[in-house]
Formats: C-alpha cells, structure tokens, sequence
C-alpha cells in the first residue's frame, strides 16, 4: 500500500521492521483522506486502533485485570488471509520509466556491439552448467535471461526498482522461469540482522554464486557510490566466483555524464589501473573490446 499508493519505497522501512511495519506506525503515513484508500481502513486504521486500545490498557498505571484471551476461529484467519490475498491482487504499482527500465530499447550500444556483448556473455555463461549465477545491476533482465539455460537459479539484482519490476512482471508470466528479481543496493546490501545478527543473513552469505555477471556497473560503484574498484574488486573475490565484468571507460558517454556536476576525484579510474587491480584477484581468462574501444569485457576466475 506504501509503494502503490503513495508511491514511497518501502524497502528501507522494512529492512528496519523486520517483522513488518506496525499497524500504529503506517497509520502515520495515511492522514486524511488518504484513509480512504484501498485496503486502509480495514487494514491499517481498525487493526490500529485495536493496538491503541491495547497498549492503554496495558499501561502500568491501569489497574490489572483477569483477562481472556479472545479466541479466532479457524474461518476468521482464513477470511482475513483471503482479504489480504484480494487487496494486494488488486494493487498495482506505476512504472515509472527510466533508462535502466526501458534498457532494453535506450541502451547506449549499436545493434552490432550489443550482439557482441551478448555473445560473449554466452560464451562464459555456456562453460559449464553452474549451480547459481548473479547478475548484479540486472537492469531489465536481458543478461539474465542469457544466462538462464545454463545454471540452475539466476539471482538478478538491481537498484532500480521500476527495472526489477519490469523483469518481475515478465518473468511471473513465464512458467518454470529460474530467474530470481530482487531489489538491492550494490553499494548496500542486505547485513545480517535480527537477534543477534543471526536471525537474518547478510545476503552474501546465503548462498554463494558459482558465476557473477557484473557489467557496466563498476563506474556507477566507483562515481556513485565513491567505492575504489581495489574495494569492489576485492568483494567480488570475496564470493569465490568465475566473473564476468564490464569496464566502462572514461571516453563512454555514460561515464562523462556521471561526471558532468561532480568534482573530479576519480584518478585511480583508469583502464590500465583496473587491470593491474584486478590481477591482484583474478586470472583474466578472456578479453574483448566493445563501442570502438570505450568499453572492454573480461572474462576472470578467482586466483
């Protein structure tokens, strides 16, 4: 109701309330007339209230009472479960269409470099039949759907949630789809949390990829998020996989426009630097240039 309604990204709010948002808590974002939208009233405004009357009731200072719990009939949960099934059917979230969820009609290549870019995509992807392959900045999902015969699940990332949207929708309608649509800051991803910090595993510690596919990322994680390649480099060998990468150099559109109203302090970004990084890490196993030489895509596996 958050997102759909109010268009507000909910997805901080719950990596906080990991059981969920407090009828008493969202009821703060519903003021007004806003109450009368779908689903509010019987879900956010009652369930508050009865909350409210609890907690008063509760208080230290009111006088203790022999209380019964009150009892739910088994078809009092089931109809409420199939009233929430019915409200969040009925919900629907605007796309708001950017580059990264129309990317594959505005992206920056030819129709002959891209073919390229796919076809060694396919290439790694097609080596051998892995377990699980990332595909982190998934955009749309096209790499994804590349790497999909060859590996059992495809973790697509992404921070955009109108292009993991997009992908969701599609792929919701595709039976026995492998491809997993997740919303995610690179730059922050989901810690450990809960009780003790064990009751929810950081995501990188849930299951390991066998592949990453990790392409035209890197210069939004280095001017962006100001994280040095040495830094994201060094995760990415972290996870003990083959890996994909894109470099996206200083001469593509894409990297002058990241430029264009910040303050240079990016010396480090250079292609020959990423190299000498990445050895550091990583065998590089395969090369190849795309866009005239302003972009490049490796093939590496982990030394």
């Amino acid at each position: 109701m958050l997102r759909a309604h109010l268009g507000i990204d909910h997805l901080p709010l719950m990596r906080s309330y990991i059981d969920g948002i407090a009828p008493t808590e969202a009821l703060k974002f519903f003021p007004g007339l806003r109450r009368l939208k779908k689903g509010v009233l019987s879900h956010i405004v009652l369930p508050a209230k009865v909350e409210g009357a609890i907690l008063k009731a509760e208080r230290d200072a009111a006088q203790a009472k022999r209380r019964t719990a009150g009892k739910q009939s088994d078809a009092m949960v089931i109809g409420l479960v199939q009233s929430l099934i019915r409200l969040v059917r009925k919900l629907t979230i605007k796309i708001d269409h950017t580059d990264w969820s129309q990317y594959d009609k505005t992206h920056s290549y030819e129709d002959l470099d891209f073919e390229a870019k796919k076809q060694f995509v396919q290439k790694q992807v097609s080596l051998s039949k892995r377990d699980h392959v990332w595909d982190i900045g998934c955009n749309t999902g096209t790499f994804s759907k590349i790497a999909s015969p060859f590996c059992q699940q495809v973790i697509a990332l992404d921070g955009d949630h109108n292009a993991v949207e997009q992908l969701y929708r599609r792929e919701k309608k595709t039976k026995g789809s492998n491809i997993l649509p997740l919303v995610m800051n690179l730059s922050n991803i989901s810690p450990n949390q809960g009780w003790a910090g064990r009751e929810r595993q950081a995501f990188d510690n849930r299951k390991k990829p066998d592949l990453v596919l990790c392409l035209a990322l890197i210069h939004h994680i280095r001017m962006s998020a100001n994280i040095p390649n040495a830094l994201f480099l060094k995760w990415l060998r972290s996870l003990d996989a083959d890996v994909v990468l894109e470099f996206v150099t200083r001469k593509d559109e894409m990297v002058i426009k990241l430029l264009t109203n910040k303050s240079e302090q990016y010396a480090d970004y250079t292609l020959e630097q990423f190299i000498s990084e990445t050895r550091q890490y990583f065998n590089i196993k395969d090369r190849a240039p795309l866009k005239d030489g302003r972009r490049e895509i490796f093939y590496l596996t982990p030394k």
